[in-house]
């Protein structure tokens, strides 16, 4: 029970503290507290993904309910278009994260095979490559 209302916790208080932010734009006078707030606590209006901030702690409060949290991640890429189907493909492609549910149909639930030095050396390997690739095309940022 302590869990849940911990879950419960997590998912209310940024948006009380989106209320707050938001009552202190419509002042037109933000003060410090507000860019504290601002600051230090993710909020759906101050957080690089908005509402999939709460995507962690719904799937950590559905993490013995398979089939929710399938539907929980349905929800949200089904939410992330914003209701505008005709930009799927070309500006907005976050949708895609539902073929995320796949992966998570076929887990067993069994620790897989330990590839951790891979991925310590896949991810400044790649980077690596696309800026050389990045150079000789002539891209700059």
């Amino acid at each position: 029970m302590g869990n849940i209302l911990l879950g419960i916790g997590i998912i209310i208080l940024p948006l009380l503290f989106a209320g707050v932010l938001i009552g202190f734009i419509g002042t037109g006078n933000p003060s410090i507290f507000y860019k504290a707030i601002a600051i230090a606590v993710p909020t759906p209006i101050t957080a690089e993904n908005s509402f999939f901030l709460y995507l962690g702690p719904v799937m950590y409060l559905l993490r013995n309910k398979r089939s929710w949290q399938l539907l929980a991640v349905a929800v949200f890429a089904f939410l992330s278009t914003g209701f505008n189907f005709s930009s799927l493909l070309s500006e907005n492609t976050q949708w895609m994260m539902a073929f995320a549910i796949i992966p998570l149909v076929m887990y067993n639930g069994k620790l897989g095979r330990s590839m951790k030095g891979f991925f310590y050396a896949f991810y400044p390997i790649h980077i690596w490559v696309l800026y050389i690739i990045a150079s000789l095309l002539g891209v700059r940022a």
